[in-house]
């Protein structure tokens, strides 16, 4: 398995939990204590009402909507990486100047490696991608 598939295998389920939150919840906003609010409301066994501990502040802060706007933005970064790989193949391959384009997949490479890098806890995840 490559990077990117590793990517977006981890981008999808990503993607499914998030929804899945949602659904059961009803809500894809999530607020901390917050009166009036629109979502759900998050809380601990330690909150006190109209106050908010730093594990409510987190959980609310990555509700579902977030999960998913990330998961939109991590598959544009696989597109580009798709892409520039795509042109440098092309131009390589036709005799052209390569050079700027190689440029591109190098950089998309090295942020891939920084995306791999938040599920380096998965079993599947390559130490070679490691930074």
């Amino acid at each position: 398995m490559g990077i990117v598939e590793f990517l977006e295998a981890r981008i999808a389920e990503d993607e499914a939990v998030a929804r899945d939150a949602a659904k059961h919840h009803g809500q894809d906003g999530w607020h901390v204590n917050a009166v009036p609010h629109e979502g759900l409301i998050v809380w601990d066994s330690t909150d006190v009402p109209g106050h908010s501990t730093p594990t409510t502040v987190h959980l609310a802060r990555h509700d579902p909507a977030r999960i998913l706007r990330e998961v939109a933005a991590k598959r544009a970064i696989l597109a580009q990486a798709r892409e520039a790989e795509e042109y440098y193949a092309h131009m390589r391959g036709n005799g052209l100047p390569a050079a700027k384009a190689g440029g591109h997949v190098d950089a998309l490479t090295v942020t891939l490696t920084h995306l791999a890098s938040t599920y380096a806890d998965h079993p599947d995840y390559d130490e070679s991608w490691a930074l």
